[in-house]
């Protein structure tokens, strides 16, 4: 398998994944792009079989798991490898570079901690986002506080801790990004340079980090438009469609691999299937307050 990665996958650098990925397309351009009729897919299947007879037939030594887990120290910030992984994936990379780089400081070892220490400090940056948010719009200072220990103390907060999972960066992100258009309202839609690049990197940083943000980045868009359109901001609404067309355009650029993701991969589908089906979570509305009231407030329906 190490040999196939190292003919075909991430190599060893950011010179051998680009190049691979050079030769990969050839390839499949010379096959019209039937993957699994190319020589790529061959050679992976042979050297899955080999891995499995190996590993099925003769003692796997306990190193062999820990060069598995941790990161080595001639692949500590390898950020190529960790970019060809998650093409793979169903899921963007963001957090996963994040992880990443946490591992390449204790090169050789794994824990637990690393994933969840990562989570707690992305949530503590998301407390004071809440904080601050909820202070500016929501009802000043002692109203903020009760909003921010009402979550700290949830449920939802503490498996979104202990999941070492991309949830808790994606929490940050639709916070950054709710606070963000909050801004733009209290302004009038005056789009500074700061306001538009404060856009462009939250709804930018949100779509690398987990494709469900787009859904929730393109209803806040809807919302927003109407009510320029309501105010007559033509203007200011063509700047916020262009600064949200920019992030989309870049987001793409970045990592191409989310239109297979989205369109081919499992979840993709799945989520596409939900969409034509008309079971969209928008019709859910019981449903989504059922598990709102589960996470936050322990099953209570309505706070005494």
């Amino acid at each position: 398998v190490k040999d196939w990665m190292n003919e075909y996958g991430a190599g060893e650098s950011f010179g051998d994944l680009f190049s691979n990925l050079i030769k990969d397309f050839k390839i499949l351009r010379e096959c019209d792009f039937d993957f699994y009729n190319s020589e790529i897919y061959q050679a992976y299947r042979i050297a899955q079989a080999n891995s499995a007879d190996t590993y099925t037939t003769t003692w796997v030594p306990g190193q062999d798991y820990a060069d598995y887990l941790a990161v080595s120290k001639s692949n500590t910030f390898n950020y190529a490898s960790v970019y060809y992984n998650q093409r793979g994936d169903v899921h963007p990379p963001f957090f996963y570079m994040l992880l990443h780089t946490i591992c390449s400081l204790f090169q050789g070892s794994f824990s637990k901690w690393y994933g969840i220490a990562l989570n707690i400090v992305i949530l503590i940056l998301t407390l004071l986002v809440l904080y601050s948010m909820s202070q500016k719009h929501f009802g000043g200072a002692k109203a903020a506080l009760v909003i921010t220990a009402v979550y700290a103390c949830s449920a939802g907060f503490m498996s979104t801790a202990m999941f070492i999972r991309m949830y808790s960066l994606l929490t940050l992100m639709t916070l950054l990004c709710l606070y963000v258009h909050l801004e733009i309202l209290k302004s009038n839609f005056t789009f500074t340079k700061k306001m538009i690049l404060a856009l462009f990197f939250t709804v930018l940083g949100g779509y690398y980090t987990q494709y469900y943000f787009v859904l929730f980045a393109i209803v806040i868009a809807a919302v927003m438009l109407v009510i320029m359109f309501t105010r007559k901001e033509f203007k200011n609404a063509l700047k916020y469609v262009i600064t949200l067309a920019a992030a989309a355009v870049t987001g793409i650029i970045i990592w191409p691999f989310s239109i297979k993701h989205v369109f081919g991969g499992y979840r993709g589908r799945s989520s596409l299937e939900v969409l034509k089906t008309g079971s969209f979570y928008m019709f859910k509305v019981e449903n989504m307050f059922n598990q709102i009231t589960n996470y936050m407030f322990g099953g209570l329906k309505w706070l005494p």
